[in-house]
């Protein structure tokens, strides 16, 4: 029984310091800026795709995916992931482009905040 003695200041402390007065509700999806590649840019198999995008989010950004999908199969190739709690964050890679078909893919970006507001962007690529 003493063990338990410290729990009930420890739980007041704890509920008192998660007021629903300082919450605030996030309503704003994340904002996303594919900065590269250029939409419509050719890429030669082999090479590499420069990916350089960039995530702004009011409260706190959550996840984000980015994908390079074919079009001629939706073929989804998985580019990056990350499971974070920022604000702001450039993400800056270059994907290898071996072994994959030629024609027509898109870059897919998506990101989502804590309460769950997603937002997505795309930008067509070709591969030749």
């Amino acid at each position: 029984m003493k063990k338990w003695i410290w729990a009930l200041p420890m739980a007041s402390l704890f509920l008192s310091s998660c007021s629903s007065r300082d919450a605030q509700l996030d309503v704003e999806a994340p904002n996303i800026k594919i900065m590269s590649p250029a939409p419509n840019s050719l890429y030669p198999t082999g090479t590499a795709l420069p990916v350089d995008v960039v995530f702004d989010e009011n409260l706190g950004l959550h996840t984000y995916f980015i994908w390079l999908v074919s079009l001629e199969d939706n073929m989804p190739y998985l580019v990056d992931k990350q499971h974070l709690h920022t604000l702001n964050l450039e993400v800056s890679l270059d994907f290898s482009l071996d072994g994959m078909a030629p024609g027509p893919y898109e870059l897919l970006v998506e990101a989502d905040d804590h309460d769950n507001n997603k937002t997505k962007a795309t930008v067509p690529v070709r591969i030749e």
